[in-house]
C-alpha cells in the first residue's frame, strides 16, 4: 500500500508540477520584455527589434535654393542731344567748258532761241578769209581756225541775204543766248557776249575792222559771221561769243 500511495503522490506531484509549470508559460510571456520573446523566437524577435527601432534620421539634402537675381536698376534713358546739322552751301557754280579740247573739227551749229540747227562743212579760206563761191550756199567752218576747246577763234560763217537766208536767223540774237558747235557728238556750249550789225556797234565800244572778227586769241573764242562776206548791198551780221558751262537750264 505505500508504495501505491508514493506513486499516486508522484503523479499529483507532477501533475501539480506540470500545472504551475503551464501556468508560468502563460504569465511569463506577458510579462516579459521584447528582448526575452526574441530568446524564445529569434525570428519573432528580430521582427519585433525592426518594429520597435526609432528610425535612423536620415539627412535630407539641405536644398539649394538659386540665388535671387536682384533686378537691375532700369537704366533711366536720357535721350542724348543730337546737334543739328549746319547745312553749308554749295559753291557757286563757275562758268568752264563743257568738255576738252576737241580732237575733230565742228560739224554741226545749233541757236536754239533762233530755231536754227544746221550742219557745217570744213572748208579752208584764202588769206584774205574769202571762201570759194560754189561754197557760199552752205555754213563753212573756217579751216585753219581753232577747235571748240582749244586756245583761239573758231569762225564759221555763211550766207544771211535774200537769195540764200540760210544764217538769217542769227540777226535776231542778242548778248546772253546760247550758241552750240557740235563736234560729232560731242557739244561744245558758248554764250553770245557782243553783237555786230551791218558795220554798226551792239555791245563794244568801238566799231572793229572786219580783220578783228578773224583774230586769233589765247582765249576761246567763237565767231559767227551771218552773210559773209559783208558787202554794202547785203550787210551781215557777227556775233561773238564764249564758252560757258552747263547750269541745268535746257538752251
Amino acid at each position: 500500500m505505500t508504495n501505491r500511495r508514493l506513486a499516486v503522490l508522484a503523479q499529483i506531484l507532477g501533475l501539480l508540477a506540470l500545472g504551475a509549470a503551464m501556468w508560468l508559460l502563460w504569465r511569463i510571456p506577458n510579462r516579459l520584455p521584447p528582448v526575452a520573446i526574441a530568446t524564445a523566437s529569434p525570428t519573432q524577435a528580430v521582427e519585433t527589434a525592426l518594429s520597435t527601432r526609432p528610425p535612423t534620421a536620415t539627412t535630407l539634402p539641405t536644398s539649394t535654393r538659386p540665388p535671387t537675381v536682384s533686378p537691375s536698376p532700369t537704366a533711366s534713358l536720357v535721350p542724348t542731344s543730337t546737334p543739328t546739322a549746319t547745312l553749308t552751301p554749295s559753291p557757286t557754280l563757275t562758268a568752264t567748258p563743257l568738255h576738252g579740247p576737241a580732237t575733230g573739227d565742228p560739224s554741226r551749229l545749233q541757236a536754239p532761241a533762233a530755231g536754227l540747227d544746221l550742219p557745217l562743212s570744213p572748208v579752208e579760206p584764202d588769206e584774205s578769209h574769202r571762201l570759194p563761191p560754189e561754197t557760199l550756199v552752205e555754213a563753212i567752218y573756217h579751216l585753219g581756225s581753232s577747235r571748240p576747246g582749244h586756245p583761239g577763234n573758231v569762225i564759221i560763217s555763211g550766207p544771211a541775204d535774200v537769195t540764200n537766208p540760210l544764217l538769217q536767223p542769227l540777226q535776231q540774237l542778242t548778248p546772253g543766248d546760247r550758241l552750240y558747235v557740235w563736234v560729232g557728238v560731242v557739244p561744245y556750249r558758248y554764250v553770245i557776249s557782243a553783237v555786230w550789225r551791218d558795220s554798226e556797234l551792239d555791245g563794244e565800244a568801238e566799231t572793229p575792222d572786219q580783220s578783228a572778227w578773224f583774230a586769233q586769241t589765247d582765249d576761246q573764242w567763237l565767231t559767227v559771221i551771218a552773210g559773209w562776206p559783208c558787202e554794202a548791198t547785203t550787210g551781215c551780221t557777227v556775233l561773238r561769243a564764249v564758252p560757258a558751262a552747263w547750269e541745268g537750264d535746257a538752251n
